[in-house]
């Protein structure tokens, strides 16, 4: 569709970038599709090393948060992007929530003989979606947990097994979070009052972007006209932050109907919804929990925009829903 979007727009250099940027959407099937390294065989271990890969990455930017506050006894080097060292927290996030996803199904595959690394690993990825703070993040987390009751464990379960393995669950939680929760807010003793918060501002530029969608609701204005067609609305409507840092909408649904219009909107939606539903079918789990986790996203990020999610999608979704199975 952002290739249909270059026929009728204005601003070619930029279409051009955008269309440089998503190329690996177009790219990683071929290369998933036509390799002999990546298979259904050794998928597993593709998945172990992706979780393994985030949970060395999580440590690792931990460390550096650790000597930081050493070194200038600020706490704030545990939370959001002080924390996220390698990219933004929301970005983050959204890779540790795939790999508890991940962890999710491994727990489950492996019900008769629980691996405790399995466990280890999802308390340790929790805490570091709740240091965070991304509020995507966590509520991708809270949705996968309900997800996977609903659809993973409370049909194979007797209600009574069910309920004890919610509360123990529950409680696991609770029993990790809690005393974190207690101990960095009382590092952090800040004034909330007097934090920006970024969500006024995509609400604002969200509701900003309206009058440009209602002028182009069909096709859009363009794959290379998106950016400056929302820059000039943010500016008539005085969003000065907006303005300032030449932001995108900061959702990947509004960024799509503004450039591409209801087509775009409805392709992008039938890219992941039409797989998720396959999966469900085949009873392949992890795909649709792979879209939760991305959908989730798209509604307070441009996703493919940046390297760091064209790069995610294109590649775990093509290693995910052509090589998974159960």
């Amino acid at each position: 569709m952002s290739f249909l979007g270059m026929i009728y727009t204005l601003n070619i250099s930029e279409g051009w970038f955008d269309m440089e940027v998503k190329l690996t959407i177009l790219l990683a099937p071929l290369l998933v599709l036509t390799s002999n390294i990546i298979n259904k065989f050794n998928v597993y271990s593709l998945i172990k090393s992706f979780i393994w890969g985030v949970a060395l990455s999580l440590s690792l930017q931990f460390l550096i948060a650790a000597i930081n506050f050493y070194e200038f006894g600020n706490p704030d080097v545990f939370f959001y992007d002080l924390l996220s060292y390698f990219h933004h927290p929301s970005y983050f996030s959204m890779y540790i929530n795939f790999a508890i996803a991940c962890l999710l199904i491994l727990i489950f595959h492996f019900r008769n003989r629980p691996q405790f690394r399995h466990f280890l690993l999802l308390g340790f990825l929790v805490i570091g979606v709740y240091q965070l703070s991304s509020r995507a993040g966590l509520l991708t987390l809270i949705v996968l947990l309900l997800y996977t009751f609903v659809y993973i464990i409370f049909p194979r379960l007797r209600w009574k097994k069910m309920l004890y393995a919610l509360f123990a669950t529950l409680l696991l939680v609770a029993s990790i979070l809690y005393p974190v929760a207690k101990y960095t807010n009382a590092l952090r003793a800040v004034d909330i009052s007097t934090n920006k918060s970024s969500s006024g501002v995509r609400l604002a530029m969200w509701e900003s972007a309206i009058p440009v969608i209602l002028e182009n609701p069909i096709i859009g204005v363009g794959t290379g006209d998106v950016n400056r067609e929302l820059q000039r609305q943010f500016a008539k409507d005085r969003i000065v932050r907006a303005v300032r840092d030449n932001l995108n909408a900061h959702n990947q649904f509004v960024q799509t109907q503004v450039a591409l219009g209801l087509f775009g909107t409805f392709a992008l939606l039938w890219g992941l919804l039409y797989p998720a539903w396959v999966s469900i079918k085949k009873r392949r789990f992890l795909y649709p929990l792979f879209v939760v986790v991305l959908m989730i996203n798209f509604l307070t990020e441009s996703v493919f925009n940046t390297q760091a999610g064209v790069i995610y999608f294109s590649l775990l979704n093509s290693v995910v829903f052509f090589t998974y199975e159960e």
